[in-house]
């Protein structure tokens, strides 16, 4: 609360106080004037809601009491009600990451109010925030943004969840069938003030970051064995064994440990091939036999063609695809071919 006063003159001398609408309206409380005779006093009590705001309290000194010989001067107050301006400090704006990796991102936030007061100014005034979830979203190139949670996503606090400044610590890890698409990751700083959350003022309260989740790329669990991930994935110990030639047959393989379960193939223009830049790239069919694959295969190995999005597009791959392929390395079931359509 905040408090102005005004006074003087002699016996024939009183004060009035005017303010603005706004300020009369605002709530039981929030305005308050306490005159006697030559003296006046106005208190404000400042609500959340008032914040960013500014009003104009006004006092009248008025000598005499018959309209002829009312002689009157005016002092205003202008009262701003600061409101809070959270600022998060940036984040990388492109992450990658793979399946079963832990990723982890660092988010700072304080808060100096839309006047930019030292910190210790407004930790006194009660000027406190947090930092919540925004938009979360996947695409891929068949699929357009989208509203996305994902269990494996968690934000957590580093110190007091409501403070100024704050920290807090994004973690996601990656599970099965959340590879090959692209994530937009969003953040925003929350003033918190008399116990109730506040939207502030200015675009830096909010930063994003866009996360892509590679396709054929694993961080082993717990447990995991070159015969148990092959298992999972549809292919041979041998085959995940020949991009990870560091690993053991019988061993498990140690935790977070990074592996390559099989290349990954860009599909390109056909060449030569004149039925449009549509369909001229090449298809499922051939991209699975050129690798001794099936084409349930392939849609295992890549979530975003075994979408339903991709199918709605007429499951024709775009040119710069890219398509993970664990290739069948026993020679004489895989075929030789130079692509098609």
């Amino acid at each position: 609360g905040t408090s102005w006063g005004g006074g003087g003159g002699g016996a024939n001398t009183h004060i009035e106080v005017e303010a603005d609408p706004g300020l009369l309206s605002a709530g039981p409380g929030v305005f308050t004037v306490d005159s006697v005779g030559g003296q006046a006093t106005v208190r404000v009590v400042a609500l959340v809601s008032m914040g960013t705001q500014r009003y104009r309290a006004c006092f009248y000194g008025v000598y005499g009491y018959m309209p002829h010989e009312n002689l009157r001067s005016r002092l205003c107050v202008l009262v701003h009600v600061l409101g809070p301006r959270p600022t998060l400090s940036p984040i990388p704006a492109n992450i990658s990451t793979a399946l079963g990796c832990t990723l982890n991102v660092s988010l700072t936030a304080l808060d100096l109010t839309e006047a930019q007061l030292p910190l210790e100014v407004v930790r006194e005034k009660g000027y406190l925030l947090s930092i919540v979830m925004g938009a979360f979203t996947r695409r891929s190139r068949y699929r357009g943004e989208g509203g996305y949670a994902s269990r494996g996503a968690v934000l957590t606090p580093d110190t007091y969840p409501v403070n100024n400044s704050v920290s807090y610590t994004f973690r996601w890890v990656p599970s099965r069938f959340e590879e090959g698409f692209t994530y937009n990751v969003c953040f925003e700083a929350k003033g918190w003030i008399d116990g109730l959350t506040v939207t502030g003022a200015g675009d830096e309260r909010t930063v994003c970051t866009e996360v892509t989740v590679e396709r054929c790329r694993f961080c082993a669990k717990e447990g995991t064995t070159l015969v148990s991930l092959a298992g999972e994935w549809r292919s041979d110990w041998l085959t995940v064994w020949s991009g990870n030639h560091a690993l053991s047959l019988g061993d498990s393989i140690a935790l977070d440990t990074p592996i390559v379960l099989g290349p990954v193939s860009r599909v390109d223009p056909v060449v030569g091939c004149t039925l449009g830049e549509r369909l001229c790239v090449e298809s499922l069919n051939t991209l699975a036999r050129r690798y001794g694959v099936t084409v349930s295969d392939v849609l295992w190995w890549n979530p975003d063609l075994m979408d339903e999005s991709f199918a709605a597009s007429g499951s024709v791959m775009q040119s710069g695809q890219d398509v993970c392929v664990l290739p069948n390395t026993c020679v004489s079931d895989a075929h030789i071919d130079s692509g098609g359509f």
